[in-house]
């Protein structure tokens, strides 16, 4: 047990994480904060940001910097990357910056002269607490941080001699602070109020002690815990606060443990975690705090025979996440999640040999981060990733962070340092459904030729086409061709730009559809078969997916003198294989299937322009309602931040209007039919909102969006052109150019058509 006033050999190690409300992650961001001493001849201070790839951010040393000779003592970060770290330097000077996401540091001016800095604290407004110990009066600091770097020392009461070991702040900018008072060796605690520190009042603190570690949530309710060695055996000290700063005693009387509370959380219901040690047998002591103060201590037999709780984390789901050391003989870093219920899940950390625990973190999803010391590694320190399985992945080692020689002191972990393991989307987004956009854009390409064919067949047309055949063509047939067979490869590319929480991603689309028809004067039937094979690329290194889908449409239209109309109904199933790579070295990956069902229909009135019946106008509407049923998705993945998401169901109404003109060139070998189409498009999504998702193993659960919930409208444009030759039984071609822009989406098809009448 560290004696009272030992100030120089407290050094808080602490881990911040802040519950997700932010946006998925997709290019390189700030997750984390680490603080310590380099182990050189100067023994210069030592931070670095930590990046969504793993690596370090060394922040700078010298006059623009971090101190060429001191130690970073506690750090913290926030969600928007912002950090505050604190420390001191030459033994005696304290010292305290803001971080940017970028790596700036500003050293803040305004710190006493002489003393120490333990603890830093900093909420969502970038407003930062600090706390140490003003060593030319001796009394206990504290400051409340702006935002823009002023530093604005705490009054009210705060010991005259005395030392500060914890700060806490949330969101409202109401915080915590607790110490030791080395006048009589009491403890002090106390709530800041705009700067302002008043001594907390209802449960008395222990006549001889210390506050190890504060906690305050955004309701305002905090926790204190620390050591009361006036009893004998020594026993742990702890209490909830209210909003007024009314403490109220966690233990008494017999229950109260005979240990030294080292570390204290609370979430936003208002549950907490206690961690320490037990003084008489030096086991771990770990306990749950209801928020009506219940506890729930964890049996001694479920945690390591000897050992301390260094760092405690709690999730607004109620599970805990803890770490430390324990003795078996030599030192191994413990950490462990608890229950809601008070069950134990150890971790498996046996690979880091002679190691310790310093911060732990847990996000709401159930992922956990932990940092610590691997002191057979050279005293390097270490991160890693802990999923709710309690699949251990270590943040790799480089230049910097990781084989830096020397300790960490302190880390912070934001909740961006899990946005990319706890993903706010998940695709295929609305890739299943644009693959089968794409085929029906193919087959009404043939469905407008064809009825251009009807149009024209009692033409000047006729006439020219009869001199090359002596039957009279019917749709540029012989009477007896009523059947025609055909084939068209296609390509599409689509790319959508990013929406709220999807990211950008294009979709590149290559397929076939084969049919067959039968014709009448007035109608067409038909059927047919296709294949299409979509990949999918997810923006700023996310991940890529691959779909195949196999189709078969029903098909057919009717003609009037002038009006015409087609309906068909398309039905599919696919096969999706997704790849989702995060924090730069992981990756998961998914196998589902589905199925597609998706109706068209469209009415189109044709005219003849002129008087040779060789252009046409057309205008047109048309609709698409695309459904998509897709089952159960799992990802499988050696990290263990495996996402699982019940079967889905989605739906986009495209909606179509515009005009379409045809004309038709005369040659020699035969005719070119010319199609354009200029047209307004719009497409409405229908049931894609955020959905639950799981990690495998964990109860915790998520929000994730598998598609985007926009409207599009936007602009389409067509050029189309046949190739018939004079003999109607010979083969006829097709190329066909279609685009379609928005703001936002843009895509474009190209096709191919081969057929052949008989």
């Amino acid at each position: 047990m560290r004696r009272l006033g030992d100030y120089a050999k407290i050094w808080g190690i602490g881990a911040a994480i802040l519950q997700c409300t932010g946006t998925i992650v997709h290019a390189q961001s700030i997750i984390g904060l680490v603080g310590g001493q380099e182990e050189t001849s100067n023994h210069p201070a030592y931070a670095a940001l930590i990046t969504s790839y793993g690596l370090p951010i060394n922040l700078l040393q010298g006059s623009s910097g971090l101190p060429t000779e001191g130690v970073i003592t506690s750090v913290a970060i926030n969600l928007e990357g912002d950090g505050l770290i604190g420390g001191y330097y030459n033994s005696d000077i304290p010292y305290a910056a803001i971080v940017g996401a970028d790596g700036t540091v500003t050293n803040l001016t305004g710190l006493p002269s002489q003393g120490i800095i333990n603890a830093v604290a900093m909420n969502q407004l970038s407003i930062g607490l600090i706390g140490g110990r003003e060593l030319n009066i001796g009394g206990a600091y504290g400051a409340l941080i702006g935002a823009d770097g002023s530093v604005s020392a705490l009054t009210g009461d705060l010991p005259s001699n005395g030392l500060t070991y914890s700060v806490a702040i949330n969101d409202s900018g109401v915080g915590l602070i607790g110490g030791v008072d080395l006048s009589n060796d009491t403890p002090f605690a106390g709530q800041v109020n705009a700067g302002v520190v008043s001594a907390l009042t209802g449960g008395p603190l222990p006549s001889l002690g210390q506050i190890n570690q504060v906690a305050i949530n955004n309701s305002q309710i905090g926790l204190v815990a620390g050591i009361d060695v006036s009893t004998d055996p020594i026993t742990g000290y702890a209490a909830q606060v209210s909003d007024a700063g009314v403490a109220t005693n966690i233990f008494s009387g017999t229950s109260i443990p005979t240990a030294d509370f080292l570390s204290i959380a609370i979430n936003q219901q208002g549950d907490g975690i206690i961690g320490g040690f037990n003084t008489s047998s030096n086991a771990p002591y770990i306990a749950r705090v209801a928020s009506d103060l219940t506890v729930v201590t964890i049996p001694s037999s479920a945690l390591p025979s000897t050992g301390s709780i260094k760092s405690v984390a709690i999730n607004d789901q109620g599970v805990g996440l803890v770490g430390g050391v324990y003795f078996n003989p030599s030192s191994f870093g413990y950490a462990a999640f608890i229950s809601a219920d008070g069950s134990v899940d150890n971790i498996d950390l046996t690979a880091f040999a002679s190691s310790s625990i310093n911060s732990v973190a847990i996000n709401n999803a159930g992922v956990g981060l932990i940092g610590g010391v691997v002191n057979s590694a050279g005293n390097s320190a270490f991160a890693a990733l802990i999923a709710p399985n309690g699949t251990v992945t270590e943040l790799p080692r480089g230049a910097g962070l990781l084989a830096t020689s020397g300790t960490i002191q302190s880390v912070a972990l934001n909740n961006n340092a899990l946005e990319e393991v706890n993903p706010r989307s998940i695709g295929p987004y609305s890739s299943a459904i644009n693959t089968q956009l794409a085929a029906i854009r193919v087959l009404e390409t043939r469905l407008t030729t064809e009825n251009r064919l009807s149009a024209s067949e009692k033409s000047s047309e006729i006439a020219w086409l009869a001199q090359a055949n002596d039957d009279l063509p019917r749709h540029g047939r012989t009477k007896e061709s009523k059947y025609s067979l055909w084939a068209a490869p296609f390509g599409n590319y689509v790319h959508l730009e990013s929406q709220k929480s999807i990211p950008a991603f294009t979709n590149k689309i290559a397929g076939v559809l084969a049919a067959f028809d039968y014709h009448t004067p007035d109608f067409l039937l038909g059927g047919g078969l296709g294949y299409a094979f979509n990949y999918l690329h997810y923006a700023d290194g996310f991940g890529h997916g691959k779909i195949q889908e196999e189709m078969a449409c029903l098909y057919g239209s009717y003609r009037w003198d002038h009006v015409w109309m087609n309906g068909v109904m398309w039905g599919g199933i696919y096969q999706f294989h997704n790849e989702r790579h995060f924090l730069s070295f992981l990756t998961s990956t998914a196998y589902t299937h589905g199925a597609i069902l998706s109706p068209h229909f469209e009415i189109a009135a044709t005219f003849a322009i002129g008087d040779n019946n060789t252009c046409f106008i057309e205008p047109f509407a048309m609709a698409d309602w695309t459904n998509s049923w897709q089952s159960h998705y799992q990802e499988r993945g050696a990290s263990g931040f495996n996402v699982v998401i019940d079967s889905q169901y989605a739906s986009l109404l495209q909606s179509e209007a515009g005009l379409r003109l045809y004309e038709t060139m005369h040659y020699c070998w035969g005719r070119c039919l010319f199609e354009e189409k200029l047209s307004y498009i719009n497409q409405a999504p229908f049931h894609i909102e955020d959905t639950t998702a799981f990690f495998v193993g964990s109860a915790s659960a998520f929000p994730v969006a598998t598609g985007s919930s926009k409207v599009q409208n936007l602009g389409g444009a067509k050029l189309c052109c046949s190739f018939l030759p004079k003999d109607p039984t010979r083969l006829n071609g097709m190329i066909n150019l279609e685009g379609l822009f928005g703001s936002s989406y843009q895509s474009y098809l190209v096709s191919l058509q081969i057929g052949k009448n008989f």
